[in-house]
């Protein structure tokens, strides 16, 4: 399922929410929020490269528990879509002697991540009007999709260069998913009735196919339009 196709998913999931929990005239205040995030740790690094940016959409209800607080529950999609990094290069030696084989690959890859969010958080407003703050969990379910592209090729030395034996490409797609639970902290303001902003932090576990399990740290700030 593309990013794209999630997206709008939870685009109509979130209108479908917010006319029913608003039909009820109930407690429940829905949103739909729009994600950016960067993050941090060493799942940045060996799983992201160079480009440990996300983004993202989801759906949010918060329960009123009273006049300041509220358990507000959601559901949210994000895409990381990494950085292609040089795993290997290979390069033929300068000399040889004639009848000698020489063989490597070179190889590059690119390793996108993307999953639910899932959060249950209390929230509580504090220090101004407008303001809030809010703690809990975070529930994730991401996939690593790996995708290596390049050649693998032999050379045999004549006397005076080296001579193509075989090439065959690389082209492999390997995917690995993992579940995670991290801890949530952040802050928010609302504008008006209608509209939020906010930044959160929570910790997030990832697992590469080709470097294991990480974790990491995501800086987040949404934007959230409620119904």
């Amino acid at each position: 399922m593309s990013s794209l196709t999630t997206l709008t998913k939870l685009v109509s999931l979130s209108l479908v929410l917010g006319s029913s929990l608003l039909a009820q005239e109930s407690k429940w205040e829905p949103s739909f929020k729009l994600f950016g995030g960067y993050l941090i740790g060493s799942a940045s690094d060996d799983v992201l490269g160079k480009n440990p940016v996300n983004f993202g959409a989801g759906v949010e209800a918060a329960y009123k528990l009273d006049k300041n607080s509220s358990l507000v529950l959601d559901l949210g999609y994000r895409f990381y879509p990494g950085d292609t990094q040089f795993v290997s290069y290979f390069q033929l030696p300068a000399t040889g002697t004639v009848g000698q084989v020489v063989s490597g690959e070179s190889r590059v890859r690119k390793t996108q991540i993307d999953g639910f969010q899932a959060s249950a958080l209390y929230r509580r407003d504090a220090f101004m009007d407008g303001m809030f703050w809010q703690v809990g969990l975070r529930l994730g379910f991401n996939k690593a999709k790996q995708t290596d592209t390049g050649s693998a090729s032999s050379y045999t030395r004549s006397a005076t260069t080296w001579n193509v034996t075989s090439v065959s490409a690389i082209d492999s797609v390997v995917e690995k998913k993992k579940t995670s639970i991290g801890l949530l902290a952040g802050l928010g303001y609302r504008f008006n009735d209608r509209y939020t902003g906010g930044l959160n932090v929570y910790t997030a576990q990832f697992e590469g196919p080709a470097i294991g399990k990480k974790s990491g740290t995501v800086a987040e700030f949404d934007f959230g339009i409620r119904f």
